[in-house]
């Protein structure tokens, strides 16, 4: 065991060394409260402690600095004339790993990509990835050192729930309120919207315009790039389709097997965020 490490964690975690008492001079409060320690003085105090200490952002194998996980959603229901219907979406994640080695201790930290309010962002830019990496390094200084460890065991923002989410209380009354009667309203069967045709390698198959622009972006892009990018979302889409995309494809190909996607337009901005 690590008695040097343990012995300064504890002293930390307490509030007994002279860091620890720094720590309640620099607390800034979120939107809606929550008390929290800025990055830049989790890393001062880390280094003050141990000149040696090192902050890492760890990559993924293909040198990103983004975590992506992907899986298919699946929904099947059967109506009641015994007809099944199958629906499929893409669910993708993003996230950031960092770790923290202090007194000859490392730990990793994984921390997803956020929006303003704490919520996973679907659709992430360079300023959100940037605030998940200053976070991830603020908490896992936070575990490796103990410094400031007590606001995560209170309230830990990477998990609690937003207010909004929270269901409201509904009151009950006992006020009777009569109805006036109507005639029953005639159900108009509305048909869905015809998609137009789109020519494909002279073929005209009907395809969506989404489907047409992203086998458009598939094709166009940098082939390096996109091949890192199927690479990684062609083991879900084989798992649950039986298929892989591939730049080898043909248009038709493509776009016959995009079109098995549910929502196109959530697979194309995953593609359009790793790509960027």
């Amino acid at each position: 065991m690590n008695d040097k490490w343990l012995k300064q964690y504890k002293e930390n975690y307490n509030g007994k060394s002279e860091e620890a008492k720094e720590i309640e001079g620099f607390l800034k409060e979120t939107y809606n409260g929550a008390s929290y320690i800025p990055w830049a003085t989790m890393e001062r105090l880390t280094y003050m402690q141990d000149a040696n200490a090192e902050f890492k952002t760890i990559e993924t194998p293909t040198g990103d600095i983004i975590w992506t996980d992907s899986f298919v959603n699946a929904n099947v229901v059967e109506n009641k004339d015994g007809i099944v219907n199958s629906t499929q979406a893409l669910v993708v994640s993003h996230f950031v790993k960092v770790s923290c080695t202090f007194l000859g201790k490392t730990f990793v930290e994984e921390y997803p990509i956020q929006e303003q309010d704490y919520s996973a962002a679907k659709v992430y830019n360079q300023n959100l990835v940037n605030k998940a990496l200053k976070r991830a390094l603020a908490k896992v200084a936070s575990r490796a050192t103990g410094l400031g460890l007590r606001l995560y065991e209170s309230k830990d923002l990477q998990f609690d729930e937003k207010e909004e989410e929270k269901k409201p209380e509904i009151k009950k009354t006992t006020k009777k309120v009569e109805e006036p009667k109507v005639e029953e309203p005639k159900v108009e069967v509305k048909e869905e919207p015809k998609v137009e045709e789109q020519v494909v390698n002279n073929t005209t198959t009907t395809y969506s315009q989404e489907i047409v622009d992203l086998c458009k972006l598939i094709k166009e892009t940098d082939k390096d790039k996109m091949t890192k990018v199927l690479q990684s979302l062609n083991v879900p889409i084989l798992r649950q389709h039986g298929f892989a995309l591939s730049l080898e494809d043909s248009d038709e190909q493509l776009c016959e097997k995009l079109s098995h996607f549910q929502d196109v337009s959530v697979f194309t901005r995953a593609i359009n965020n790793m790509i960027n």
